[in-house]
């Protein structure tokens, strides 16, 4: 409805409603690929592995393949995370509060939207809850919902699940693949640029679009490997979540003032170092944690692209 649509997007009405269309359109996807997939099967050349059999749930092995991507993606975040318990204890030395203890060491800043339905996280875990909860303390269920819920899951299942199955099972070489596939991920992403562009005009919302493209992609990339490696659907929406809750770095310590980080400013060197040390961390195990040893073979895992 149009009254929907001119609603902020992140009322939650217009969340829910969006939230609607986009289940949706996810099922829809997945009917079609199912299809699609069926016929492929019917026809001589077709392998006996099809494309949709990849977005199935493999319980063997599952809670071992989550461990390993949540620990890999993790050492990427070990900068926010190091950043996120300097700034709690920062907080907490600031307001003289127990960092022991239920609820105590915080002082909410909710950001309301209007309906009143904001979170307590850091009231309800207490003070290291604070440190889980620094990105979406006082956000609404709806924008938590959507952002570590449906969000994560639906995007999933239709760019990584549906669509990367398709390519590698239709004979494009897999490294080409991990790479073009993502480029539809981040163009899902431009319509942001209409809705930033009437709040800080055409030239910023572009810079932003560009910037959210980049990044979008990138994520995109390491998604697409982190599905094809392990053929498990739940370790790239987990990975998904973890990227969506921390979000895109901040390195407002690096600023004596000027924006909440700025508490930290004096920790400035060994917070960029623990940056540093995240992304060489990364680094070193991505090939480790997604061997083939523990995997298998990229021909064993996806016979159907051999």
């Amino acid at each position: 409805p149009t009254s929907i649509r001119a609603m902020p997007r992140d009322h939650s009405m217009h969340i829910y409603a969006r939230s609607t269309a986009v289940t949706f359109a996810t099922v829809s996807n997945v009917a079609i690929c199912w299809w699609w997939s069926s016929e492929f099967e019917k026809s001589p050349e077709a392998n006996s592995s099809c494309a949709i059999s990849h977005i199935s749930v493999e319980f063997i092995g599952l809670a071992g393949a989550l461990v390993r991507a949540l620990s890999l993606i993790s050492l990427l975040y070990v900068g926010p995370i190091t950043t996120s318990i300097y700034l709690a204890k920062k907080r907490q030395q600031h307001h003289r509060f127990s960092w022991k203890g239920p609820q105590k060491g915080f002082v909410t800043l909710p950001r309301k939207l209007g309906d009143g339905d904001e979170l307590g996280i850091r009231s309800f875990l207490g003070a290291w809850g604070a440190v889980l909860a620094e990105n979406y303390e006082g956000e609404t269920r709806a924008i938590v919902f959507r952002n570590l819920f449906l969000g994560p899951m639906t995007e999933e299942i239709v760019f990584r699940g549906c669509m990367l199955p398709l390519f590698l099972c239709a004979g494009v070489p897999m490294v080409k693949t991990l790479f073009t596939a993502p480029l539809l991920f981040g163009v899902a992403h431009a319509h942001h640029f209409f809705e930033n562009r009437a709040v800080m005009g055409t030239r910023m919302a572009a810079l932003r679009s560009l910037l959210q493209f980049s990044y979008t992609y990138l994520f995109g990339v390491f998604s697409a490997f982190i599905f094809v490696r392990t053929q498990r659907l739940s370790t790239a929406v987990l990975c998904h979540i973890w990227c969506n809750y921390w979000q895109l770095p901040d390195l407002g310590f690096l600023a004596s003032s000027g924006n909440r980080l700025s508490l930290l400013y004096e920790f400035r060197y060994f917070l960029l170092a623990s940056y540093c040390a995240g992304i060489a961390l990364f680094g070193f195990s991505l090939g480790p944690l997604t061997s083939s040893t523990t995997y298998g073979s990229f021909e064993e895992r996806w016979p159907c692209a051999a």
